[in-house]
C-alpha cells in the first residue's frame, strides 16, 4: 500500500509539473505570434484599403519553411496536451478532436490579432497550427510512459544530462547578453567624413535657424558638467577634452574658426551665405534653406579621438527658424550622405532625433537611434547637450535631462529580435529566455536547501553580471524594470518547481497507478 501511494504521488506531481508546462508553453506561443505588441486598427484598414487585400493577406503566404514551422510551433502544446490527458485515462480519439480543435482556435486568435500589427496573416497557418498539434497528440501517444524520458526528466531523474544542458543555455545566453557590451564601440567610424551644420552633404537634408555655439567633446559629459555648459561656464575638467569649438562672433565672411585650439583646426566654411547671415547684435549665425556650414577637411581628429574613448559629446546653443522642419533636419552632422554618417543631431518637427553609428546600430546609425517622442522644441535659443558612451545616449535640454536609451540587454536585443521598442516586448522577451534556464537550474539541483539559492543566483547572472558590468565600466543606469522581471521569473520558477503546491489542482484519483516506475 506504502509503494502504491509513493507511486501515485511521483505520478501526481508529473501530471502537476506537466500542466504548467503546457501554461507556460502557451504563454510562448502568445509573445511569439504576437510581438511586437504594436497593436492598431489602422493596419487592419489598411488591409481593407485596397481591392480584395484582406483575400490575399489571408491566402497568398504559402512557404514550405512557414509550413514546417507552423507545424513544429504547435507540436510540444499537443504533445502536452497527450500526456495529461493520459494521466486521466482519457480515450485516444476524444482527446486529438480536443487537440486539433483548440489548437484551431488559439491559433486562430493569434492571427485575428497579427491583422491589428504590423505581422502578416494567413489562413493556411491556422490549418498547419492544427496538423502540429494533432501531430504532437500523436506522439504522446507513442512514448512508453513507464521508461519516458520525458517523465524521467520532469521527476528530475537523470540529472546530470539536465544540468549539463543548463550550463550550455546559461553560458550561450550570458554570451550573446554580452555582444553589445563588445559591440557599442565605434569602430566602424568612417575618417573620409566632414563635419556639417545645417544640412547633408547631399544638401537634401536642409535645416533653417540661428547657430550660437557649437562645441564637440571626446568624452561624455556628466548632468553637472553638462548644468554648467548651459550656464556658459565650461569646466576646467572638460577644457582638455574640447575637440572643436565654434563660438559665432564674428561679424562677416565665409568661414567660422575652430577655437579649440586643438591641432589640426577644423574651419568651417559657410557654402551660400547670404549677406544677412551674420547675427552682429546677437553672436550668432543665421541660415535658411540652402545655407549649410562644411568642414574644409574630414573630421579627423574628432574621429580619432571618439574611436579611442568611444564616447562624445555634442553641444548646441541654438534656435530653429520653424518647428515644422523634418527629415530629420540636420542640425548638426559627421556623415557622407543621407545613408551614411558617423553621427547626427537632427529636428523632427518639434521633436530631436540623435543617431550614432556602430557595429550594432548600422552604417546610418538607424537601426536603433534615440528619438525623443514628446514636443520639446520651442521658437527660442536653446541648449542641447546629446552624449554618446559606450551604447548609452543621453540628451539634455537646458540643462536637464530629457530622455536616456541604453543599446544593451533590455533595448537593442528585444528590438533585434523583433520584439519591438515597448516594456511589453522587453518584459516577454526577457521571461522568454530565463524561464528555461530557471526550470533546468531547479529541475538539476541537488536535494539541499542552499542550492536552491545557488540555482536562482544562476538564473539571474545573464541579466546582472550584464547589468552591472555597463553600470561599472560605462556608469549607465541599472535597468530595475528589467531586473524586477528577472526576479519575478526567477521566483516563479522556483516557486513551480517545490515538491509541494500551495495551490490545488484537479483531482487525479483516476489515474492509472504504472508500477516499477
Amino acid at each position: 500500500m506504502k509503494q502504491n501511494w509513493h507511486e501515485y504521488e511521483l505520478w501526481r506531481k508529473t501530471a502537476q509539473k506537466t500542466t504548467i508546462l503546457r501554461g507556460v508553453y502557451l504563454i510562448y506561443i502568445l509573445i511569439l505570434t504576437l510581438k511586437p505588441f504594436n497593436f492598431s486598427p489602422d493596419y487592419l484598414y489598411q488591409h481593407f484599403k485596397f481591392e480584395q487585400g484582406l483575400f490575399v493577406a489571408l491566402f497568398s503566404q504559402l512557404k514550405i519553411d512557414d509550413i514546417i514551422l507552423n507545424i513544429l510551433f504547435f507540436m510540444p502544446y499537443g504533445f502536452l496536451t497527450g500526456l495529461l490527458a493520459r494521466f486521466k485515462n482519457q480515450p485516444k480519439e476524444a482527446t486529438l478532436k480536443k487537440i486539433i480543435f483548440y489548437s484551431l482556435i488559439i491559433s486562430a486568435l493569434a492571427e485575428i490579432g497579427q491583422l491589428f500589427s504590423i505581422r502578416s496573416s494567413s489562413l493556411f497557418d491556422v490549418f498547419m497550427n492544427g496538423l502540429g498539434g494533432c501531430i504532437g497528440g500523436l506522439w504522446s501517444y507513442q512514448i512508453n510512459l513507464e521508461r519516458s524520458y520525458f517523465m524521467k526528466f520532469i521527476l528530475n531523474r537523470g540529472a546530470q544530462c539536465i544540468r549539463l544542458t543548463a550550463w550550455i543555455y546559461l553560458f550561450l545566453l550570458i554570451a550573446s547578453f554580452s555582444l553589445p557590451f563588445w559591440l557599442n564601440s565605434l569602430s566602424n567610424w568612417n575618417h573620409n567624413f566632414h563635419l556639417l551644420l545645417g544640412n547633408e552633404a547631399t544638401g537634401d537634408r536642409p535645416w533653417a535657424g540661428t547657430f550660437y555655439k557649437v562645441a564637440l567633446y571626446d568624452r561624455m559629459l556628466t548632468e553637472t558638467e553638462v548644468l554648467q555648459c548651459y550656464y556658459q561656464r565650461c569646466p576646467n575638467p572638460v577644457k582638455p577634452h574640447l575637440m572643436a569649438l565654434y563660438d559665432f562672433d564674428k561679424d562677416s565672411g565665409k568661414f567660422v574658426q575652430d577655437r579649440s585650439l586643438v591641432k589640426p583646426n577644423l574651419d568651417l566654411k559657410i557654402h551660400k551665405i547670404p549677406t544677412s547671415a551674420w547675427q552682429k547684435d546677437k553672436n550668432g549665425l543665421k541660415i535658411s534653406s540652402g545655407v549649410y556650414l562644411k568642414s574644409e577637411n574630414p573630421a579627423e581628429k574628432i574621429i580619432h579621438h571618439a574611436k579611442k574613448s568611444n564616447q562624445f559629446s555634442i553641444e548646441v546653443l541654438f534656435e530653429p527658424e520653424n518647428l515644422t522642419q523634418t527629415g530629420p533636419a540636420r542640425i548638426i552632422s559627421c556623415s557622407n550622405s543621407t545613408d551614411e554618417r558617423n553621427f547626427t543631431l537632427g529636428q523632427v518637427g518639434q521633436n530631436l532625433n540623435f543617431r550614432v553609428r556602430t557595429p550594432l546600430t548600422g552604417l546610418n546609425g538607424s537601426k536603433i537611434d534615440l528619438f525623443i517622442e514628446q514636443p520639446v522644441l520651442k521658437r527660442e535659443k536653446q541648449h542641447i547637450v546629446a552624449v554618446y558612451n559606450h551604447g548609452a545616449e543621453q540628451i539634455f535640454l537646458n540643462g536637464k535631462l530629457l530622455e536616456s536609451s541604453v543599446f544593451g540587454v533590455s533595448h537593442y536585443i528585444p528590438f533585434l529580435l523583433g520584439f519591438g521598442r515597448g516594456w511589453i516586448g522587453k518584459i516577454c522577451f526577457i521571461f522568454l529566455v530565463l524561464f528555461p534556464l530557471g526550470w533546468m537550474m531547479q529541475l538539476a539541483r541537488r536535494r539541499r536547501n542552499w542550492k536552491i539559492l545557488w540555482g536562482v543566483l544562476k538564473t539571474m547572472s545573464p541579466i546582472l553580471a550584464t547589468q552591472i558590468l555597463f553600470n561599472f565600466f560605462y556608469h549607465q543606469p541599472i535597468d530595475w524594470p528589467i531586473v524586477l522581471v528577472a526576479i519575478g521569473t526567477t521566483l516563479g520558477v522556483l516557486l513551480l518547481s517545490m515538491n509541494s503546491f500551495p495551490f490545488k489542482f484537479k483531482n487525479y484519483k483516476k489515474m492509472t497507478i504504472i508500477k516499477n516506475f
